[in-house]
């Protein structure tokens, strides 16, 4: 038995030069294809947003980092600092909003400092290191201008420390001891101890920057929340 056909949906002229304009900048990009910021303006005009909204949140994924050297005994920095300038400021109102938002937006448990025109946020000393140390935000010049600190200093001494101090200790030393009383040679006892400690240090390196790099992502995608917030505040200020 055949079901029922549905009422075939109608749409005005308007809806339907919208949807018309749309598919055409659909039919012409591929799956992969990048879109430019005129491309985005387009789209959202068609679909009723202010291109001024596009222009501020691409403004927001445009990330500044200062730039850190990278430590070639760790294999990543141990301080990150990472800053993005938004194109509008905030009032004191939206900041102070955004202070009680903060604990939120980070995702952990900080102490707040607000005067309406500077916003700190700075880690309590019981919460993880995998949380910023610090997040400022200040209007300047007519922009808001944001701040994240991260450390990951403690993570590395925890590894190197652990590892060189567990293998190179526990394995390195009674290895060259070994070596030494066996061959009755100092040179191969100290190679055989010099050996333990460099695959101890590479081990703890590879491992050191994969768990950096991962906690920079976090912190990355912890700047993106807050720009992103700050973007809709603005918004919410100008309606």
């Amino acid at each position: 038995m055949e079901k029922p056909r549905q009422p075939a949906r109608h749409f005005s002229q308007q809806e339907a030069e919208l949807i018309l304009r749309r598919a055409a900048h659909l039919d012409t990009r591929g799956p992969q294809a990048e879109l430019s910021l005129e491309d985005l303006e387009r789209i959202a005009a068609d679909a009723g947003i202010a291109p001024e909204n596009i222009r501020r949140a691409a403004a927001s994924l445009e990330e500044k980092p200062v730039p850190v050297p990278k430590s070639h005994f760790f294999g990543e920095p141990t301080e990150v600092v990472l800053e993005r300038t938004l194109q509008f400021q905030l009032t004191r109102g939206s900041i102070e909003k955004l202070a009680k938002q903060m604990n939120d937006l980070v995702g952990g448990r900080g102490s707040v400092h607000s005067d309406g025109e500077r916003l700190t946020w700075t880690r309590k000393p019981d919460e993880g290191g995998a949380l910023p140390t610090r997040v400022s935000l200040w209007n300047s010049g007519g922009r808001l201008r944001i701040e994240l600190r991260g450390s990951s200093a403690g993570l590395a001494g925890g590894l190197y420390g652990g590892i060189l101090g567990g293998v190179g200790g526990g394995v390195g030393f009674p290895s060259a001891m070994t070596v030494g009383m066996l061959s009755g040679s100092v040179p191969g006892a100290l190679g055989t101890l010099l050996g333990v400690t460099v695959g101890a240090w590479g081990l703890a390196r590879a491992i050191y920057i994969n768990a950096a790099r991962h906690r920079r992502a976090q912190w990355e995608h912890t700047l993106r929340t807050l720009c992103e917030h700050a973007t809709t505040l603005d918004a919410r200020e100008e309606d």
